[in-house]
């Protein structure tokens, strides 16, 4: 038989009667492509992280090692090990600490082998995590965009420094021998849950869930400590220890022994009745989305009320919220939202129009950490001139995760870029539409979600104005002064303050312990030392009088890095700050008792409040001595303390809450924007 004529009726055979076998095949390939183009992803992702490993250690090339990263003021870059430790956050930080390290590297072959890559794809985003050398744990995250892979986040955690509470409770058992029976409450886990002091705010909002405990139970019995392995939020976490600590134990036993162990203990919080919280609680920041999605807010209360200039297109009218197992949509209506907007009128790295819609994923009716938040945003650039354009022209969506909270704002962390949400305009309204599939954070955002909504505008002349739907208002410490003056640091870096300046000056409480005297700054190329004198430093102070969660004393020094006579975004602060527990009770003691130092970096700066973010807390030297605070700390703590020269202007704030909820503070200078 000849080919041609073979070929024929292989052809016939197949068209007539294996149509099935067609499918299959199809089926095969398509599947076989979906897995390769995976694969080839994976195999990108690993080569980026492998040559930039290279890039900074092997070739000590920062060029090189910098084009293997995305620069953002989001990217975030941590190392610890036992003895050491960095965490730098936004880009110019960590090329400061990338310029630094290659000038110190030698051109050398070593190897940092890299194994065990466990790979999470979600469109343009992967999360990494492999181990190296001799097992440290790391991970990387990286962002897709031109169909280039390049690293947003970089984590090393030095096996040696940490690890996990499996590992250490195998370890201990190890050491102490395994129990031939563990601890036990006496009266069995219903003893603990009787303990349970419900928290009342966590009550009345409905909250329930679990927290696990690490508990160590001595060989009588006691608990002697406590942490905290998974939380439901901070007065839950609280009121589970007392529960634990309150509760009767049997200990461990090994042979008829008792034995010192370190277990795991959940403690529940579930409301008798619990239907979930229908109502809007008075002060609460948050509001229940309806089933039709639609909220509606008051026309024309854009604060401030007396404003001339027209910000209409800030004023909320309507906002609908639709939430389905694969998508998210927002609509928001403003009073007016016009085709031309002018831009870059605002200062230099300042929001200059903002909306937000938070998401309260831990139902808590409050801005707090893993909150998410869709955003529409336009930050003024530097050398930027003003300019004239629709709204998406400068304006850019993106999606936020908030990674910490504190008194006066809140610092968070992109994770989704507009090239993943869908915006568009049309008249007076703004619609976002995004697939959850996205990103996996985007389903903890369900139909019975909370939302919130925010608008700001700050305009030429820095007056700002903003809406918002709840109404409630996030409420920050007395006396803020974001925007205040610094004074220069004279050459013997003394530094003098009215004697008697607290204010309210009416106060009649004796406050004198924030009323500032005098302050010294001493910097070398070395070290940084703060010392502050007051009109009165008690030896005992009565802390947990304010209400749960608030700071109640608060002193700060205010580090001018941009030399702009304000507190502005990349500007340092020194505190020394004690912020009263929930369920803790009210409790006298020496001030370093409790009060603690902490370096920070101003990471934003809005017209209610200064968002900041913690550098480092353990490497402060901090002294008390008769009227006087003194701090002192090494410049090798963190590369960011080189930023603070001896030429670097000053300014102190102190803060005191009372049980009353009054407010008094202090000043240097007196400069109060």
């Amino acid at each position: 038989m000849s080919k041609n004529i073979f070929t024929k009726i292989m052809l016939m055979a197949i068209f007539a009667g294996s149509s099935v076998w067609l499918y299959q095949c199809s089926s095969t390939i398509s599947k076989t492509s979906s897995v390769t183009a995976q694969e080839s992803e994976k195999e990108a992702i690993r080569k980026v992280i492998e040559s930039e490993t290279a890039a900074i250690t092997n070739l000590c090339d920062f060029e090189k090692w910098a084009d293997h990263w995305w620069h953002e003021p989001y990217t975030f870059f941590s190392i610890t090990f036992p003895d050491w430790h960095v965490g730098l956050r936004g880009w110019n930080d960590i090329a400061a600490w990338g310029k630094q390290t290659a000038a110190d590297c030698t051109p050398n072959e070593r190897v940092f082998p890299k194994f065990d890559y466990k790979y999470k794809i979600a469109g343009a985003m992967a999360f990494v995590t492999f181990l190296e050398n001799e097992g440290n744990e790391s991970t990387r995250v990286l962002e897709k965009r031109n169909g280039q892979w390049k690293l947003i986040r970089m984590g090393v955690i030095g096996t040696a420094a940490y690890k996990s509470l499996a590992q250490k409770q195998a370890m201990a058992r190890k050491k102490m021998r395994l129990f031939d029976t563990p601890p036990r409450p006496i009266g069995g886990f219903a003893a603990v849950q009787r303990n349970l002091v419900y928290p009342k705010e966590a009550r009345d909002q409905g909250v329930e869930g679990k927290v696990i405990l690490e508990v160590l139970i001595n060989e009588n019995g006691k608990v002697e400590d406590t942490r905290v392995v998974e939380s439901l939020r901070t007065d839950c976490d609280i009121a589970a220890a007392n529960a634990v600590k309150k509760t009767k134990w049997k200990p461990a036993e090994k042979e008829g022994k008792p034995l010192k162990v370190r277990v795991a203990i959940p403690v529940i919080f579930r409301l008798k009745d619990s239907v979930g919280s229908k109502t809007l609680q008075k002060d609460s920041l948050f509001v229940e989305v309806p089933e039709d999605g639609k909220l509606t807010d008051a026309k024309g209360d854009v604060r401030p009320a007396t404003a001339t200039t027209n910000v209409a297109f800030i004023d909320l009218t309507e906002m609908t919220v639709k939430v389905t197992d694969d998508n998210i949509t927002v609509t928001i209506t403003v009073a007016d939202l016009p085709d031309q907007f002018t831009y870059n009128q605002a200062r230099p790295g300042q929001l200059e129009y903002w909306w937000q819609i938070f998401f309260d994923i831990d139902n808590n009716s409050k801005k707090s950490a893993d909150d998410l938040l869709l955003d529409l945003v336009h930050v003024r650039k530097p050398e930027t001139q003003e300019a004239q354009g629709a709204l998406l022209e400068f304006a850019k969506p993106s999606f936020h995760i908030i990674e910490e909270a504190h008194g006066t704002g809140f610092h968070s962390g992109r994770f989704l870029g507009e090239e993943n949400i869908n915006a568009t305009v049309s008249e007076n309204t703004i619609i976002f539409s995004v697939d959850k599939s996205s990103h996996v954070k985007l389903n903890k955002i369900t139909s019975s979600t909370k939302v919130r909504f925010e608008a700001q505008y700050i305009d030429s002349s820095n007056n700002s104005f903003s809406d918002s739907y709840p109404n409630a208002q996030p409420q920050f410490s007395a006396g803020d002064s974001r925007h205040s003056a610094f004074v220069e640091v004279p050459e013997d870096g003394k530094l003098t303050d009215a004697r008697g300046d607290v204010r309210p000056t009416t106060a009649t409480t004796n406050v004198a312990f924030i009323d500032l005297t005098e302050m010294t700054v001493n910097v070398s190329d070395d070290n940084i030392t703060v010392s502050i004198t007051v009109a009165d430093l008690p030896d005992q102070f009565t802390f947990n009088r304010a209400k749960p969660n608030q700071l109640e004393y608060w002193w700060k020094v205010i580090f001018d890095i941009d030399n702009d006579s304000k507190t502005s975004v990349g500007d340092l602060a020194l505190y020394l700050a004690y912020g009263s527990h929930t369920e803790a009770q009210e409790e006298k003691g020496a001030l370093l008792d409790f009060a603690k130092p902490q370096f920070r970096v101003v990471s934003s700066v809005t017209d209610r409040g200064m968002g900041d973010a913690s550098l480092f807390r353990d490497r402060i030297s901090t002294s008390v001595s008769e009227h006087t605070i003194t701090f002192s700390v090494d410049k090798s703590s963190h590369v960011k303390l080189n930023d603070i020269t001896f030429s670097t202007k000053v300014r102190f704030e102190a803060y005191y809450i009372d049980a009353s909820n009054n407010g008094f503070s202090d000043f240097y200078p007196n400069a109060d924007d």
